[in-house]
């Protein structure tokens, strides 16, 4: 299920996700920036906050660089559940505008873009996985609190998860300004 929403999320909803993997182009298109920013947000958080151990690990000096796990599970939960909560609503929008965004859509893969109406489902249901991944290494990492790999890990997830969630607000918005215009436009 992970590996279809993300390439769902990858392809810009493209009906030819379900059957066949997104090129790498668009792969690399759809993640590099969050990811880039995630990595230096991770970098940023641990840098000078590493002490060396023995064993060429690294232990955070301050405890809450040493705890990402309490802050995913904690914080992140709530983010999840708002998450669902309006992906739940973008079944209630109205036809008028989902026919609309198809018809916008078939403009733009006609001018050699390729996205359909589906990329309303795949930009709501990628941040919310992210979400759930982070709250999963987040636990593995309260679990193993000893592990560099997890401290690093679940840093970067609590950061990749907080982007994502812009992302997603910025579907949110996109969505409200126009479901809003549809309203003015009925009477």
């Amino acid at each position: 299920m992970i590996l279809t929403i993300t390439n769902n999320y990858v392809a810009g909803g493209d009906f030819s996700a379900d059957d066949e993997f997104a090129p790498l182009t668009s792969w690399i298109k759809a993640l590099w920036s969050g990811v880039v920013i995630s990595v230096a947000l991770t970098v940023l958080t641990l840098w000078q906050q590493c002490q060396m151990t023995s064993l060429g690990g690294c232990l955070p000096k301050d405890a809450f660089v040493a705890l990402p796990g309490t802050i995913a599970i904690s914080v992140l939960p709530n983010i999840l559940g708002f998450g669902i909560g309006v992906y739940a609503l973008i079944f209630a929008l109205s036809e008028k505008f989902v026919k609309m965004f198809h018809e916008a859509a078939q403009r733009a893969n006609a001018n050699g873009e390729k996205i359909s109406v589906l990329t309303l489902n795949a930009d709501m249901a990628y941040p919310l996985m992210v979400i759930i991944i982070a709250i999963a290494v987040g636990l593995l990492q309260q679990v193993f609190k000893e592990s560099v790999w997890l401290l690093v890990g679940s840093w970067f997830m609590v950061w990749y998860s907080l982007v994502k969630t812009a992302g997603l607000i910025g579907v949110i918005f996109r969505i409200g300004e126009q479901a809003l215009l549809d309203k003015i436009d009925a009477q």
